[in-house]
């Protein structure tokens, strides 16, 4: 029911057919999506990991560690117009470091 509402709202907005589409959310779409986040689940554990160090000239030791992110999304190129263009500068952004 909100897909059609948001399907509406995008052909009353003028957004392109391909746009529509990736907006679209099927049984089978939706089945994908669960699937990856079933695999991601599924990756080895990583956060704590120790991806080496060093020691300073004062004698502190310096490493760097694995740490959680926080977020679970699922991003698409839809995101833009989710959260605005300030959200999707800044996954590229991330995704560019």
């Amino acid at each position: 029911m909100a897909n059609a509402k948001d399907l509406a709202n995008g052909e009353k907005s003028g957004l392109s057919l391909v746009l529509l589409d990736r907006l679209r959310l099927t049984d089978a779409r939706i089945e994908a999506m669960a699937k990856g986040v079933r695999e991601v689940a599924g990756f080895a554990e990583v956060v704590g990991e120790n991806l080496g160090g060093w020691s300073h000239l004062n004698g502190m030791q310096i490493s760097r560690i694995r740490v959680p992110l926080g977020v679970l999304g699922i991003i698409s190129p839809f995101l833009i117009f989710c959260g605005g263009k300030q959200n999707w500068k800044a996954v590229v952004k991330a995704r560019s470091v």
